[in-house]
């Protein structure tokens, strides 16, 4: 997240009354097939407190291909009225590493 957890006003510089701060950032699977022996990580909520979350698919090892697995990022907050006005943005990047 370019904004730590936070959905920032646009047109604004942030603030109160100006951001929206959210948590359980979430994968939700829309298609495609993850590899056999891989764990799926949709559904498994992350708090958002840095710039770097880790979706992890081990344990497990790929013993088939993944083909076309997709997913929508969602993101939870706690309501308050008087920020439902305007458009909201943040910016992620999505990287799909093996680590060892």
């Amino acid at each position: 997240s370019s904004n730590s957890g936070k959905l920032k006003r646009v047109g604004s510089g942030g603030g109160v009354g100006n951001e929206i701060l959210y948590s359980n950032l979430k994968m939700v699977k829309t298609g495609g097939t993850l590899g056999a022996g891989l764990t799926d990580p949709a559904a498994v909520a992350k708090d958002i407190t840095s710039g770097v979350v880790l979706f992890r698919t081990e344990p497990g090892t790929a013993t088939t291909a993944t083909v076309d697995y997709t997913f929508n990022l969602t993101i939870s907050w706690d309501s308050d009225p008087d920020l439902l006005e305007g458009t909201y943005t943040d910016t992620y990047t999505v990287s799909l590493v093996t680590l060892s």
